[in-house]
């Protein structure tokens, strides 16, 4: 349960940063630096961050803490985690923008709702 609530963690906050109206006005102005622009229109870029900061908030709520004596395993462990969620999040945001595109015209009591 756990690991189906990260994931969904990662892929809403990369929905957040990448398309939500909510976050309209900050993106505009991250766009205005290149290295924001290609990582906003990357959901995998954008997933990949956006899971390293979900899985950095999950570890420090259940009190995991850097490894002294090992500092490579915990780069290796954030490092797995953001790639799981940006993995996640680029396959779900593909299977869902198909979805959105190959879906039927909707109907709302016999009037069609227009798309756009």
């Amino acid at each position: 349960m756990d690991t189906l609530l990260y994931l969904f963690a990662c892929y809403g906050l990369t929905f957040a940063l990448c398309d939500a109206t909510i976050l309209s006005g900050p993106r505009r102005l991250f766009r205005r630096v290149a290295f924001f622009r290609e990582m906003l229109e990357c959901y995998f870029c954008t997933g990949f961050w956006a899971s390293a900061v979900v899985f950095a908030a999950w570890a420090y709520s259940n009190g995991f803490l850097v490894d002294a004596s090992s500092p490579w395993h915990t780069a290796a462990y954030v490092l797995v985690n953001a790639l799981a969620g940006a993995a996640f999040t680029y396959g779900l945001n593909v299977a869902l923008t198909y979805l959105e595109r190959h879906t039927p015209e909707v109907w709302v009591v016999g009037e069609k709702v227009d798309d756009a």
